[in-house]
């Protein structure tokens, strides 16, 4: 399995906001991450819908953070899913708040404007994915933590 380092995701625990500097951190990290498997995702409940919509973001161009709060309002909900690895009870309802936010980032917008949005978010949309994908893997499966990384439980 994949180990990935424990205290970058401490560190987002401890942030109150999401700055464009963090957006761009995390769209990093987060790419190092196993890629979500969409074939497993349930379309009828929210998380599977939601890790769907962003899989279907992540193949857009868009590189990058676009230049919008909401965008970083959700990736900030999104990296949450993934923030508490040995707590699956507090993931379960962190995945679901990153689900809502995922479903939302191109909500309240004319057609003009959600479909530029969409064209910039593939970046986003691979990082949500990957995050979202981490939290619901914690939230089932659950994760064992030693003092450096992160290991699934077989």
């Amino acid at each position: 399995m994949r180990d990935f380092p424990h205290h970058t995701l401490d560190n987002w625990k401890k942030r109150a906001a999401l700055s464009r500097a963090d957006g761009e951190e995390l769209l990093r990290f987060a790419a190092g991450l196993p890629a979500p498997r969409p074939d497993l995702a349930d379309p009828e409940t929210l998380e599977g819908m939601a890790l769907l919509r962003l899989v279907t973001l992540s193949r857009m161009s868009g590189r990058g953070l676009p230049e919008d709060g909401a965008v970083l309002a959700a990736l900030w909900l999104i990296a949450g899913a993934a923030a508490f690895p040995n707590d699956p009870r507090r993931t379960k309802v962190r995945v679901r708040e990153a689900a809502a936010a995922a479903l939302g980032l191109t909500h309240c917008r004319n057609r003009y404007q959600r479909e530029q949005l969409r064209r910039a978010l593939g970046e986003v949309g691979d990082a949500g994915a990957r995050l979202l994908y981490r939290g619901m893997e914690i939230a089932s499966v659950g994760l064992w933590v030693s003092k450096n990384s992160l290991q699934i439980i077989p």
